[in-house]
């Protein structure tokens, strides 16, 4: 089931040169989805990566690529440590429709083919980005370039077919719009009236949709969305959990703590000490 499926607007690539995040620990994503090609290795233990196809597991020294469009989530179960990044797929030439494709298997295991040389040019990038000695760039993008060649002619793809196409597209214009609208407004209530007319649908259909789309109610999304932007607050500031979370958007700190717990796995007050530690 998925908990949510967010627009990501932060952690993303610049122009044409990829974000990278190094490293990650036990981490806990809520499903979202961004345009760029996201690239994961796991350097130890193993993570759960939800996508439409369902829950996958992804284990120490295999590498995951998920598709531009595709709304993913990470759940860790287990102790790990993985480094990933967020590859733009630019090109002035050649029009490939990467939104649309579909990798038959995610997940390359260390007996593929292609393993050896895709993590070969994971960890080149990566300590290019690291080092950033003179021409880095032009390193990281050659790296770059070489790997989504790879992705195109060497790991076996389909694309959606044109009804999945349009429903895909007008669901992540809906996520957008719905992003935009609680960004702006999620210290303050918000009724599903609101961001129904926001979007222009009717309350029915809007509510629907939201769901077909996210696997949850508009009301558990923008919950989480609250959670996410209380535990960000945390990690920047020294505010009192009262204040977090009354500046989040809760006007209630018993489901606040409750909320925060079932999907953090954690108190606010323990996870803030992790934070810190």
């Amino acid at each position: 089931m998925k908990d949510t499926a967010l627009y990501e607007k932060t952690n993303r690539a610049t122009g044409s040169y990829p974000f990278f995040g190094i490293e990650h620990n036990n981490i806990n994503f809520i499903n979202h989805f961004h345009e760029e090609l996201e690239v994961v290795i796991l350097l130890e233990g193993a993570v759960q990566i939800s996508t439409d196809e369902g829950f996958q597991t992804v284990s120490q020294d295999e590498i995951c690529f998920i598709m531009p469009g595709e709304i993913h989530g990470f759940i860790s179960t287990v102790p790990n440590r993985l480094y990933l990044m967020k590859v733009p797929l630019i090109s002035e030439v050649e029009n490939v429709t990467f939104p649309l494709m579909r990798m038959r298997d995610s997940i390359i295991t260390p007996a593929h083919p292609c393993h050896s040389e895709v993590k070969s040019l994971l960890f080149e990038m990566i300590r290019e980005h690291s080092e950033k000695k003179l021409g880095y760039e032009f390193a990281v993008k050659s790296a770059q370039f070489r790997l989504i060649t790879i992705l195109l002619r060497s790991l076996p793809h389909d694309f959606i077919n044109a009804s999945e196409n349009e429903r895909i597209k007008s669901g992540m214009q809906l996520l957008k719009a719905v992003n935009e609208y609680i960004e702006e407004h999620y210290t303050h209530d918000i009724k599903l009236s609101d961001v129904a007319a926001y979007c222009k649908y009717s309350i029915y259909y809007f509510s629907h949709f939201f769901k077909d789309m996210t696997g949850i109610s508009f009301g558990d999304y923008l919950s989480i969305f609250r959670l996410k932007k209380a535990a960000a607050l945390m990690n920047a500031t020294d505010a009192k959990m009262t204040e977090i979370a009354f500046a989040c958007g809760f006007n209630n700190i018993r489901s606040f703590n409750r909320m925060f717990k079932k999907h953090f796995a954690a108190t606010p007050s323990d996870y803030r000490k992790a934070l810190n530690s």
